[in-house]
């Protein structure tokens, strides 16, 4: 059985679900590697260059996890 990561979300009234860590894991390094790259960045930018990072190589769908990621760092 994977090990799932239990997301949190900058409203602590809101529940996030959890996810497979290694997912969590591939999703946060493209973030941060993204964002160390640009002096900023619009959300939507960001989603664009995440989903354009992983393409072919993640099951699932790029933008949501990028989005549930996002809130959870």
């Amino acid at each position: 059985m994977a090990n799932r990561i239990q997301l949190k979300h900058p409203d602590s009234s809101k529940n996030m679900q959890s996810i497979d860590e290694e997912k969590y894991n591939q999703i946060k390094d493209v973030i941060l590697s993204i964002i160390e790259n640009h002096e900023g960045i619009t959300f939507k930018e960001l989603s664009k260059e995440v989903e354009k990072a992983v393409k072919g190589n993640f099951d699932g769908s790029p933008t949501w996890y990028c989005t549930a990621v996002k809130l959870d760092l």
